[in-house]
């Protein structure tokens, strides 16, 4: 059955069943029967809150490839993709101005979708990555999930681009026994496929990153981040973690950030929020700086950002305090690291110090 909003167990937005359910329909399968025989319900899997344990979709897809009699059924999940099937996050994303942007977005609020993997978009100059990476739940990282995550990104970036669209390269860790399964890969993708990498990633192209994308709406975009950051709040009440750095990316421009000020704003005391996160080996001291380092880093590969503006953006009082911090969490000072990567995050975005998710 469909998982409660505010559970840690790892899960995935209902809307990624609902593309199983259309695609068994597809086939001429009765989708209802599958979903009663599994107990899953199917009734309300398009609600923002709604999510299915990780288990519960994995044993969906071994029974949608018996049902089908097709050993590679992931492959035709991809012609169901709708931006409307993923609520606010589709919208979100299928308005942003680039490619580019589309990553930036998909890693903030990537568990908004899921839970049970990680992505992360690595903005290297020369191979320019969205990189894929299972954190809970072992016995279900299976290729067929994360398989499953590459070939819907293609998907949903080619609907925005234009179906003309190849990354530059998949990367998957390990080796692929079924020659099958490679030949399927190599024929969706329409690039080089590399196994016994490090991760699972989607390369792209350098180029194509900051192409200006036919679906872009800057206004939409936003309105959407909006509603997504507050439906993230509600999922995550039960990781307080998660709910502290949605908090901080909300107070950090005010400069009104404290300890004692995100307590109150999550309707904890000081010390019941200490004792939360130390259950889950973590201090406020430490999510602070992980949330700074990472819109630090965002921000500075954004030159339509002065360096003040990125001090303002993450709550610092000056240029120096950042510059101190940011050179004691990677060992460059912000011009240095901005040097290195200006173009990397090169953005036509108006210049906002009161908005922290303008990202469209």
């Amino acid at each position: 059955m469909s998982e409660s909003p505010v559970q840690s167990t790892p899960s995935l937005f209902g809307g990624m069943a609902v593309i199983i359910y259309q695609t068994l329909n597809s086939y001429g399968v009765d989708a209802n029967a599958v979903f009663e025989r599994l107990e899953i319900d199917h009734t309300n899997l398009n609600s923002a809150y709604s999510r299915i344990h990780t288990s519960h979709y994995y044993k969906l897809l071994v029974e949608a490839e018996k049902e089908t009699n097709d050993p590679y059924f992931i492959f035709r999940t991809a012609d169901h993709i709708q931006p409307t099937l993923f609520h606010a996050m589709g919208l979100a994303l299928f308005s942003s101005r680039s490619i580019r942007k589309f990553l930036i977005r998909l890693e903030r609020y990537g568990a908004f979708l899921t839970t049970t993997e990680d992505w992360v978009f690595d903005d290297k100059e020369f191979e320019p990555a969205l990189v894929i990476t299972p954190n809970q739940d072992k016995a279900h990282q299976i290729s067929v999930l994360l398989y499953g995550t590459l070939i819907w990104f293609k998907k949903m970036i080619s609907l925005m681009y234009g179906e003309h669209f190849k990354p530059a390269a998949v990367k998957i860790p390990g080796t692929e026994s079924d020659p099958m399964m490679i030949e399927k890969l190599q024929e969706y993708f329409d690039c080089p496929i590399i196994f016994g990498a490090e991760e699972y990633s989607l390369v792209f192209n350098a180029e194509d990153l900051d192409v200006q994308l036919p679906t872009a709406n800057a206004s939409l975009a936003r309105q959407n981040d909006e509603v997504i950051l507050e439906v993230m709040e509600r999922i995550a009440k039960a990781n307080t973690a998660m709910r502290v750095r949605l908090k901080l990316m909300e107070l950090l421009p005010t400069g009104e950030f404290c300890k004692a000020t995100v307590a109150r704003e999550l309707c904890f005391s000081v010390r019941t929020l200490h004792n939360k996160l130390a259950e889950v080996d973590t201090s406020f001291q430490e999510i602070l700086d992980q949330t700074r380092r990472e819109l630090a880093e965002q921000y500075l590969r954004q030159d339509n950002l002065s360096v003040g503006d990125v001090a303002f953006l993450l709550g610092f009082s000056d240029f120096s305090n950042l510059s101190r911090a940011f050179k004691k969490w990677t060992g460059l000072s912000p011009t240095e690291y901005r040097a290195q990567n200006i173009g990397a995050g090169k953005s036509s975005d108006g210049n906002s110090k009161n908005n922290v998710i303008k990202i469209a």
